[in-house]
């Protein structure tokens, strides 16, 4: 039997990410492989930008939610818990991610998502107080529009901006206390690039 197993370190990273994911119970280090899962989705649909244009939001994240599947994990598009959730995720020990997808239809609509993802979906408890909003950007310049919706978030609402990304210059990071339990609530805010416009 032993000379069936496995070792992770062995396999490529997709392979490892999903199993890893599915075996760990400690929640913050399941955040950290399934960002890593979601980011790896994201490049892929920054690969494929010219496939996508005119595409809906619910049709760009359901292909995400498919991407997720493919990992083995639990992964929905408008599940019901407090309103329509765009991407929830769950898994062991009470774990739970939701996502709040947007076009880039500007800082005032983004903030709209961000409403939803703090006040209506996620209720901040152990094991399920983190989420994503998610901004798919037809537009060029994909980093000044994510800084206008940063700005707009800080001017607008009582957030912590957080220092650590995670993801280059397509992702910042922010707290607030979560009025329905008065705990911490951590989003990430991460623009997904599918601006194509070609010369030739």
């Amino acid at each position: 039997m032993n000379e069936r197993l496995v070792n992770l370190a062995s396999l490529p990273d997709a392979i490892r990410w999903g199993a890893l994911f599915a075996t760990i119970e400690d929640h913050a280090e399941r955040y950290e492989i399934l960002e890593k899962i979601l980011d790896r989705a994201y490049e892929q649909l920054t690969d494929g930008r010219q496939h996508f244009a005119g595409l809906s939001e619910d049709a760009i994240t359901q292909i995400i939610v498919g991407n997720l599947r493919d990992f083995g994990i639990i992964a929905h598009h408008d599940a019901q818990i407090g309103g329509h959730i765009d991407i929830l995720v769950e898994a062991s020990n009470g774990f739970r991610w939701i996502g709040e997808a947007k076009l880039d239809n500007g800082p005032a609509y983004i903030l709209g998502g961000y409403d939803q993802l703090t006040t209506r979906y996620a209720v901040a408890r152990p094991g399920a107080d983190r989420g994503e909003v998610l901004i798919y950007c037809f537009k060029s310049r994909a980093d000044m529009r994510l800084n206008a919706w940063r700005d707009k978030l800080l001017s607008e609402r009582q957030v912590t901006l957080e220092t650590d990304t995670g993801v280059d210059h397509l992702a910042f990071r922010t707290s607030c206390i979560c009025q329905a339990t008065g705990a911490k609530l951590y989003a990430r805010h991460r623009i997904v690039t599918l601006y194509h416009n070609p010369r030739k």
